[in-house]
């Protein structure tokens, strides 16, 4: 048996026979694992919590581990409302994007930021919410290999601002008569979000991209956004 001691998040979870769960983890070890975890019954019948750092030991003999114990080290992030439906978005995201027994420290050092972020805004107002997605969103892309070059187009060349530019994901940028503004672009590429339309113009670009990594299958928090208006 071989047994591992891991620090997690639960990303989600669903039934997996009458006292089990099959739950799905972000590890700063092992990246993405899946594993079974028994949660008992009755009144002794065990909870577990979205944003919520645990210490877990598993048995990671198989490629389906068995969780053997989870324990929160450290207070829940209480995320509602909103706040909550960008927390589902990145777990559908990860869960989704991940490949499963690869260590990604980086992208769990984000995952964790962002979660702190999220849990900060009290604002009524959308902006700040969008920033930090699409913070998010990108810099997850550049960690998986499918970062998006906003300085130069398909051919090698810097973008001008005063064109105009579509964006293709297995090319990049290319020049056209419409499209979104070079200048939106060279925005983006320094990370100045303040103009509502260079927000518009990333969410569609990053939209893009993950759409084509997923294949056109669509992510079912996605309905929580659009009930929102925030995705």
């Amino acid at each position: 048996m071989i047994i591992d001691e891991l620090t997690a998040y639960i990303l989600h979870t669903r039934v997996f026979k009458s006292t089990s769960l099959l739950v799905d983890c972000l590890t700063a070890e092992y990246g993405l694992i899946t594993g079974i975890y028994n949660r008992g019954k009755g009144v002794g019948k065990k909870s577990l919590s979205l944003y919520t750092p645990y210490w877990m030991q598993v048995n990671s003999k198989n490629s389906l581990a068995k969780i053997l114990k989870l324990e929160p080290i450290d207070q829940e992030l209480e995320l509602v409302g909103t706040n909550n439906y960008c927390g589902l978005y990145l777990n559908e995201i990860l869960v989704r994007l991940l490949a499963p027994n690869e260590a990604q420290p980086k992208i769990f050092a984000l995952y964790q930021d962002t979660l702190l972020d999220i849990a900060a805004i009290t604002s009524t107002t959308n902006d700040k919410i969008e920033v930090i997605l699409r913070l998010f969103e990108l810099k997850l892309l550049n960690a998986l290999g499918y970062g998006i070059d906003f300085c130069q187009d398909s051919s090698g060349n810097d973008i001008i601002v005063s064109r105009f530019y579509h964006y293709y994901p297995s090319q990049g940028f290319k020049s056209s008569n419409t499209g979104y503004k070079g200048d939106a672009l060279y925005a983006i590429s320094n990370a100045d979000f303040s103009s509502s339309y260079v927000r518009k113009v990333v969410k569609g670009i990053v939209r893009i991209q993950i759409n084509s990594i997923l294949g056109g299958k669509p992510l079912k928090s996605r309905e929580l956004f659009i009930q929102g208006r925030i995705y």
